[in-house]
């Protein structure tokens, strides 16, 4: 099945001479061949706003259309996720067109999804994160590891031989001892 017409854009009305496919002169910009679906793409067009003309497979022209093509900015997501986040993935989103969708994945298998990208309660392991804008423009960050720790917390000994013993978060630890004012000895 061969191409399904022809389609040219312009900045604004001009002359659309049929017999004249590429339109050379009338200030045309692109000429593209549909594909076997009537569907044809352009490329490297500027923000503005367009007339689409099209020719159907005998030459005959259709209704000129009025397109009108808005830039966004690229999607950018980044992992906002802190050190001490455990069992958490806090991932941002900023460009593109909004609403969000996050999606959070382990091992290829969907575990949550959400508007917010804030993931709480998480195992740990390895994850990734596909955020898909309102366009359809998708980013995804690989390699999301996440811990999972009892929170820190420091124990009284039980002699004064053991010293002070520190449990939960994540080791080594580094102990320094202050005065009561808050100085550091």
């Amino acid at each position: 099945m061969g191409p399904a017409g022809r389609f040219i854009y312009t900045p604004q009305p001009g002359t659309f001479v049929p017999s004249d496919p590429q339109n050379a002169g009338n200030g045309w910009l692109q000429t593209q061949n549909g594909d076997a679906n009537g569907k044809a793409t352009f490329t490297n067009v500027s923000t503005g706003s367009y007339v689409v003309y099209s020719l159907n497979n005998s030459g005959c022209p259709g209704q000129p259309l009025t397109v009108n093509i808005v830039a966004y900015p690229e999607l950018v997501v980044t992992n906002n996720t802190t050190l001490c986040d455990y069992g958490i993935l806090n991932i941002g989103a900023t460009g593109g067109s909004t609403p969000y969708l996050f999606k959070l994945f382990k091992n290829g298998i969907l575990v949550a999804q959400n508007n917010n990208g804030y993931f709480s309660g998480l195992n740990t392991g390895t994850y990734s994160v596909t955020v898909t804008d309102a366009l359809g423009c998708t980013k995804t960050l690989n390699n999301l590891v996440v811990t999972v720790a009892i929170p820190l917390d420091i124990v009284e000994p039980y002699s004064c031989a053991d010293g002070i013993v520190a449990i939960g978060g994540v080791a080594p630890y580094i102990y320094e001892l202050y005065t009561p004012d808050l100085t550091l000895r």
